[in-house]
């Protein structure tokens, strides 16, 4: 498939204020490195024992991790390859290769596209995302899209 008009399409993640998430969890960070770091020094005997250091400071890794590889940009080719980019990595795949395209249980806002070799996980707020469902569809009217 071929995009008609032979335009390179971007679509952008549209989070005003996003920058508050990063200041949220950098404070966290801290808050929780600094009671992981007292856990392990132990001078405090009301301070959890040392082995939950490591969930302490595994918890924000976790959700650095997931902030960081959400993607905030989309690409579509001309000749209908896609890229998801986030800040610490970019997923290709083309669009006939898509299965599906959901909403994530539980998680509002979030959706999952399954491209056969991987999936996706995203927030549903990019300017122009009805377009991309759109030629989704167009490319391949066997993907199964819901909530879109």
């Amino acid at each position: 498939m071929e995009l008609t008009d032979g335009v390179v399409r971007t679509y952008i993640l549209y989070a005003p204020r996003k920058w508050i998430i990063f200041v949220i969890l950098s404070i966290l960070t801290c808050v929780f490195a600094a009671v992981g770091v007292g856990s392990i020094i132990g001078t405090n005997p009301n301070w959890p024992p040392g082995i939950f250091a490591v969930f302490l400071i595994g918890i924000p890794c976790f959700h650095w991790f997931r902030v960081l590889s959400t993607p905030h940009r989309i690409t579509l080719d001309v000749d209908g390859t896609t890229t998801f980019i986030s800040v610490i990595r970019s997923r290709q795949f083309h669009l006939r290769e898509v299965k599906a395209l959901r909403p994530v249980g539980g998680e509002l806002g979030f959706f999952t596209i399954d491209f056969g070799h991987g999936k996706q996980k995203f927030l549903a707020q990019f300017t122009g995302f009805h377009d991309f469902v759109t030629r989704l569809k167009e490319a391949n009217p066997n993907a199964v899209v819901l909530g879109c």
